[in-house]
């Protein structure tokens, strides 16, 4: 087995020696910093979405709890004129839009409390704090 494992320790070493001489630490930063932009767009497009979904779960929301108030008013209407019948109605289809105006505001505090708005924060400054650390290297290569 000594035999064996000196020549996967040779291959390792030739094969680590070629990698070593191929890289060009100039052009590993710059594709660094091209793969923290691609990032740093990807999260900003996930955070648009995001507020997007918010905003329209919270428009579904005002119009749910906007119908849900208008059946409980014809309901009163209905019980003041003495129609029962009309009334449960007009509660039973009053409940169930309350009930769906509920999901959609758990939904919607569900997107917004999500942490994309936080996570593209951070995604953000450690983008900034890479970018200030590798470019004056990159310049100092150049020079």
């Amino acid at each position: 087995m000594g035999i064996f494992d000196r020549l996967a320790s040779l291959i390792k070493s030739n094969v680590n020696d070629m990698i070593s001489s191929a890289e060009n630490p100039e052009k590993m930063l710059n594709q660094i910093i091209v793969d923290m932009r691609d990032q740093l767009v990807k999260a900003k497009q996930q955070v648009a979405a995001a507020i997007a979904d918010e905003k329209r779960l919270h428009d579904q929301f005002e119009a749910e709890y906007k119908q849900s108030q208008d059946w409980e008013q014809k309901a009163m209407l209905a019980i003041k004129e003495g129609r029962d019948d009309l009334a449960k109605q007009a509660l039973v289809r009053q409940s169930e839009h309350y009930a769906h105006a509920q999901q959609l505001e758990v939904g919607g505090h569900e997107v917004a409390h999500g942490g994309l708005g936080s996570g593209h924060g951070q995604l953000l400054s450690g983008w900034r704090r890479a970018y200030s650390i590798l470019m004056p290297v990159t310049r100092m290569m150049r020079s």
